[in-house]
């Protein structure tokens, strides 16, 4: 029977570390090594793995961050899954995008009430195999992305997660586990823009989300993103859209 974790580490590590199966970690955001049955392999955000138990607590690495949802499963039906290579030792890591498809449909198996009786409990069983094969098959059909592709994914999403920027850069570079300069020099390749350009487009843009979406003022803004206060923030969107939040707002249509 499945057994789910929940986000961020809060799933009782210890609590399941004695007990026999394998996990799934469908990740959002980060990237970890997974070394499993003397295979080494890492998984970027969207990474299915399958792994032994005693091999669920390799964390993220020094100064990462990772958000996952494990989930523990055990019986001679996943044996013989693995017997015939469908979940394959030799293979345990995975790609699997988009990872919220995954993450809703692991939630609404994973996360409905028990239901009494041999009936219902098969009927659980039965869907978590839907799922999982339904992920796995995904998984194998997904077309391959370059190194370079898989890392520029990363990169964008841990500069976009850190949306009051409280990170530095040079502590982003850690995080993907390289020289500041060699992250600089890579991102820009790729990207076309220079990492701090793209923090500060970003910014922007997501200023502008919050004007319309929200009505946040200049100064409720300026905390949220990261801005010094509202004047520095009002400077700032001037120079880069060419008109004053105040100018912007009055472009907007009526807050429902």
């Amino acid at each position: 029977m499945p057994d789910p974790g929940r986000d961020s580490g809060v799933g009782d590590r210890d609590a399941v570390a004695g007990l026999p199966g394998r996990a799934v970690l469908p990740g959002r955001r980060g990237h970890r090594e997974h070394p499993v049955d003397g295979v080494e392999g890492r998984a970027d955000g969207g990474g299915v793995v399958e792994v032994g138990v005693d091999h669920l607590d390799p964390g993220p690495g020094q100064g990462g961050r990772w958000t996952e949802l494990y989930v523990l499963f055990d019986g001679p039906v996943f044996d013989l899954w693995r017997d015939h290579r469908v979940l394959d030792p030799n293979r345990p890591v995975r790609h699997l995008e988009p990872i919220d498809r995954w993450r809703s449909a692991l939630d609404g198996v994973l996360h409905t009430k028990a239901r009494p009786g041999p009936g219902p409990a098969l009927v659980d069983v039965c869907e978590w195999q839907a799922v999982l094969a339904g992920a796995l098959e995904a998984a194998d059909h997904e077309p391959p992305r370059s190194a370079d592709q898989r890392w520029l994914t990363q990169a964008v999403a841990v500069l976009d997660a850190d949306e009051r920027r409280e990170t530095d850069l040079a502590g982003v570079a850690v995080e993907l586990g390289m020289s500041y300069d060699g992250f600089r020099k890579r991102f820009r390749r790729l990207a076309g823009t220079s990492p701090e350009r793209h923090r500060s487009t970003r910014a922007i843009e997501r200023a502008c989300q919050l004007m319309a979406e929200h009505g946040l003022t200049d100064r409720q803004i300026a905390a949220r993103l990261g801005y010094c206060d509202e004047f520095h923030f009002s400077h700032r969107f001037r120079a880069a859209t060419g008109r004053s939040p105040r100018q912007f707002r009055a472009t907007l249509p009526p807050l429902r």
